[in-house]
C-alpha cells in the first residue's frame, strides 16, 4: 500500500466521484483494518460490562442466600471498578486511537484534503493499514460497499461536506437514540436493589454493603454513558451545524474551500477519538430508521446544491 494518493488533485467545483473510488480495493482494505481495530476495542468493552453486569446481578443473590459474603462481593466490586477505569479503559482506548487515525486516513485520501500532521506520520498510518487489514473481515465484503452515499455528480468539495454530514448526522441519532435506554437501566438497577432491601427490612448499613456497592459500578457505568452520550450527540449536532452553515454560504454564493472540509475533519476525527460506542445490537436495531432519516436529509441538502449549480 503506498502512502500517497496518486489519484491528480481534486478540481474546485468538479465532481470528484466519491462514489466509485471508495469501492477501490485499497479503500476497502482501510476499512477492513478500521473494523478490526474497532473489533478489538469492543473486546476488551464488552470485558469491562460482562464483569460490571455480572457484580449487579449477583449482589441480590448473595444478599438472600449468602449474606456473610455479601462485603467480600463489595470488596470485589470495588476493585473491578478501579480495574475496569484504568486496565481495561485505557487498553480500549489504545485500539479506538488506532482505528480512529485509520478512518482518518481513508477519509482524507478519499476526499482529496490534505493530511493533518498532528496526528503524526502517514507512514506510520499506512503499516497499521497493511498489518491490521489482513486481521480484519475481508476487504471484498459487502459491509464495506458504497459505504458514503454520494451520487458521484456533486461538486468538489461540496461531495466532501455531504460525506461528512453523513458521518455526523447517523452518529448523533444513535447516540440520542441510546440515553434513554441507558437511564432506564440505572434506575432499573437502583429501584430493584431498593426495593430488595426496602422487602427484606434491611438496615441502611446492610444495604449499602450488601446490595449497593456490588451494583456501583453498574450505576456509575450508566450514569457516565447517559451522560457521555449525550454530551456526544451535542458535539455532533455542533458539527452538523457548522456543516449547513457552509453549505449557506455557497448558496449565497460564497466559496466552500477544501480548508473549511479540514477543519470539519479535524473535528470528526476529535470525536471519533473520544466519543462513547454505541453497542451492536443498537445499532442494528436503528440501522434501517437512521438510514432512511440520512438519506433524506443528504438527498435534501444534495437538490439544494443541485438548483443552486443549475443557475
Amino acid at each position: 500500500m503506498t502512502t500517497t494518493d496518486p489519484d491528480p488533485a481534486p478540481v474546485l467545483g468538479q465532481p470528484h466521484r466519491i462514489c466509485q473510488r471508495q469501492n477501490e480495493t485499497r479503500f476497502r482494505e482501510m476499512l477492513a483494518a478500521y473494523s478490526y481495530r474497532y473489533r478489538v476495542a469492543s473486546v476488551y468493552r464488552r470485558l469491562r460490562v460482562t464483569g460490571t453486569i455480572a457484580l449487579a446481578a449477583l449482589a441480590p443473590v448473595f444478599s438472600v442466600l449468602w449474606p456473610q459474603a455479601a462485603p467480600t462481593l463489595g470488596a470485589v466490586a470495588a476493585l473491578w471498578l478501579v480495574l475496569g477505569r484504568t486496565l481495561l479503559d485505557a487498553a480500549e482506548q489504545a485500539h479506538i486511537d488506532r482505528a480512529a487515525r485509520i478512518q482518518e486516513y481513508f477519509d482524507t485520501h478519499l476526499f482529496g484534503l490534505p493530511w493533518n500532521p498532528d496526528l503524526g506520520r502517514e507512514e506510520l498510518v499506512c503499516e497499521d493499514i497493511a498489518t491490521d487489514a489482513r486481521r480484519g473481515p475481508r476487504p471484498d465484503s459487502d459491509r464495506y460497499q458504497d459505504w458514503y452515499d454520494d451520487d458521484g455528480a456533486t461538486p468538489w468539495p461540496l461531495d466532501v461536506l455531504l460525506c461528512q454530514y453523513q458521518n455526523a448526522a447517523w452518529g448523533r441519532r444513535n447516540h440520542q437514540a441510546y440515553v434513554p435506554w441507558l437511564a432506564a437501566a440505572g434506575a432499573a438497577v437502583f429501584l430493584l436493589g431498593l426495593a430488595l432491601a426496602i422487602t427484606r427490612h434491611m438496615s441502611v448499613s446492610t444495604y449499602l454493603v450488601q446490595l449497593l456497592l456490588p451494583t456501583s459500578p453498574a450505576l456509575l457505568d450508566l450514569a457516565l454513558l447517559a451522560r457521555d452520550h449525550k454530551r456526544h450527540a451535542t458535539a455532533k449536532q455542533r458539527v452538523e451545524d457548522d456543516i449547513n452553515n457552509l453549505l449557506n454560504r455557497y448558496l449565497t454564493g460564497e466559496q466552500v474551500t477544501a480548508t473549511d472540509c479540514r477543519k470539519i475533519q479535524d473535528a470528526i476525527y476529535r470525536l471519533r477519538r473520544t466519543g462513547p460506542r454505541i453497542p451492536h445490537w443498537f445499532y442494528r436495531s436503528q440501522r434501517q430508521k437512521d438510514t432512511r432519516a440520512t438519506a433524506a436529509s443528504i438527498q435534501q441538502l444534495r437538490d439544494r446544491i443541485k438548483a443552486k449549480t443549475a443557475n
